[in-house]
């Protein structure tokens, strides 16, 4: 506000409206997260609680970090991040510095071209192809190579290294610095809240994929994390755990990993528990990394969107 600016009844009523409607908002945004994980913690002797789990009861996550096969899943989707976001960040972005110069000779046709692949695209059945041709099916670069560069990424990057001072590239260009100089340590440096942001998307989009993994991989080890949730909760592998559970005898007592003391508290185990549990573990992590972006993420999303 103003300083000696008086605001007026109306304008106190708007400013009460707009911060209750925020509020509300952020509650109905957040609350489904909260109540995936306060379920996970609910004992299922009890109904599901509106704001805080009844009875903690821990046995549900017993039973989902012991999941044959969900630590190779882990381990997948962490590689995945680690190597597709900085080689898309590296790829991306050295595409868009290079469409802002303008001695780049037609460059407006290739921006054209980019534009064209938004709109329209072969589809699944002739990209399945493409990648059984290429030898990408059943292979860890099927994560990686397909979407190593991202058009709407580009545009977005490209406009903010437009908005950078171009007297820094001539400077460094007298000096005696290449493209590739002043692409790494003169325009990628000034652009790092952008950087961060649209790093932060691509990696939220990788681990949340599970498309790739059920269409493109058939192989058991090279599932992502977001695949095997897939596959426990919607083709019934929940249902033959507890089955194994409930007999305590119809499976593996190694792999199960049960004792006496806890076998009591396994048998009350419900699907929607099992559910709620697989959703928490393969959710909570990638919220971790939100807090170490954020003072990156308003700055970043702005830049190039105001022009003085």
């Amino acid at each position: 506000m103003v300083a000696g600016y008086r605001l007026t009844t109306s304008e106190r009523l708007f400013g009460i409206a707009n911060h209750l409607f925020l509020t509300l908002f952020a509650l109905a945004t957040l609350y489904p997260f909260w109540f995936v994980l306060q379920g996970s913690f609910t004992d299922p002797a009890f109904p599901l609680a509106f704001l805080w789990p009844k009875g903690l009861y821990y046995a549900n996550y017993q039973q989902v970090f012991t999941v044959t096969g969900i630590w190779k899943a882990y381990l997948i989707t962490i590689a995945r991040v680690g190597v597709a976001v900085p080689l898309t960040m590296l790829v991306t972005g050295g595409a868009a510095f290079a469409l802002t110069r303008p001695e780049f000779v037609g460059r407006n046709a290739v921006i054209l071209l980019f534009f064209i692949t938004m709109f329209i695209n072969g589809g699944l059945i002739p990209f399945y192809m493409v990648l059984r041709t290429v030898g990408l099916i059943n292979n860890f670069l099927v994560y990686v190579i397909p979407v190593v560069f991202n058009v709407w990424m580009m545009i977005v990057m490209k406009t903010s290294f437009r908005s950078l001072p171009e007297g820094l590239v001539e400077a460094a260009v007298i000096d005696g610095a290449n493209y590739l100089t002043i692409f790494f340590r003169i325009a990628a440096p000034l652009s790092v809240p952008m950087i961060a942001t649209m790093g932060l998307f691509n990696a939220v989009w990788h681990w949340n994929d599970w498309l790739f993994g059920a269409f493109y991989v058939s192989e058991p080890d090279l599932r992502p994390l977001q695949t095997f949730l897939q596959e426990a909760v919607l083709e019934g592998g929940l249902s033959d755990r507890l089955a194994a559970v409930w007999h305590h005898g119809g499976g593996d007592r190694d792999d199960l990993r049960v004792n006496h003391n806890v076998l009591r508290q396994l048998k009350r185990l419900t699907p929607e528990s099992l559910k709620f549990a697989f959703i928490t573990v393969t959710t909570v992590p990638i919220l971790c990394v939100y807090p170490f972006i954020q003072r990156y993420f308003i700055k970043g999303v702005m830049i190039g969107s105001i022009k003085e």
